[in-house]
């Protein structure tokens, strides 16, 4: 468990750093839910970060669940098969046939969301309009499945949620960001696992809210 989940948190943190670095409105709305918390427990975090605080970061949550859909760390799942024959969608399948399921593509179907190949956490605010399908009615439960579900669920998922809204509102307060190869502020690079080749992702740290000891 530990190991999937910690391959989902560095995925989904480097690509949420990415859309962090060149999206202005992302980082406003991240700091003004964020930095009144952090600037609480920003003293002594490790003791005072508490696992109920993160139950009020709901832009957090949004924010990164939305970089699981547009840069799905896993773009296709891992191989599964059926245990009794079974016809799924006009294809009749067999036990022993390997299936996939491209979550990539489920994740940029256009009859389930607005506007796809963009970045906009609102899509899981159940008050916006991007929350619905482009026809207005509501999306299919299982549009988003960045951890697939059942008993095929990744084991990872629950520890990955909660490091996240752990971690990423403190690499934020801490730390400012831009990129070491300034042609990614136009073509922002994407880190997905199992790619043939992926762009190295440097940037340039910068120390920021500094604790008086």
């Amino acid at each position: 468990m530990f190991i999937a989940g910690s391959k989902t948190v560095q995925g989904a943190t480097t690509n949420f750093l990415g859309q962090y670095i060149n999206n202005e409105e992302l980082r406003t709305k991240f700091h003004a839910e964020t930095d009144p918390l952090m600037k609480e427990v920003q003293d002594d975090v490790l003791n005072k970060f508490t696992y109920e605080m993160t139950d009020s970061l709901d832009f957090t949550k949004m924010a990164y669940n939305e970089v699981m859909r547009l840069d799905t760390p896993f773009d296709v799942s891992s191989t599964m098969s059926v245990t009794e024959p079974v016809t799924m969608a006009g294809v009749p399948l067999q036990p022993g046939d390997a299936i996939v399921v491209n979550l990539g593509a489920m994740h940029h179907d256009r009859k389930e969301w607005i506007e796809p190949e963009k970045y906009i956490p609102e899509r899981f605010d159940p008050n916006s309009k991007y929350f619905l399908r482009p026809d207005g009615s509501k999306r299919n439960p299982l549009a988003f499945t960045p951890f697939l579900g059942g008993h095929r669920i990744c084991l990872g998922k629950t520890f990955a949620e909660l490091t996240l809204k752990y971690t990423l509102p403190m690499y934020t307060h801490f730390f400012s960001y831009e990129w070491k190869n300034k042609e990614y502020y136009q073509t922002r690079p994407v880190y997905q696992f199992g790619a043939l080749k992926t762009r190295e992702m440097e940037v340039y740290m910068t120390t920021k809210n500094k604790v008086q000891g």
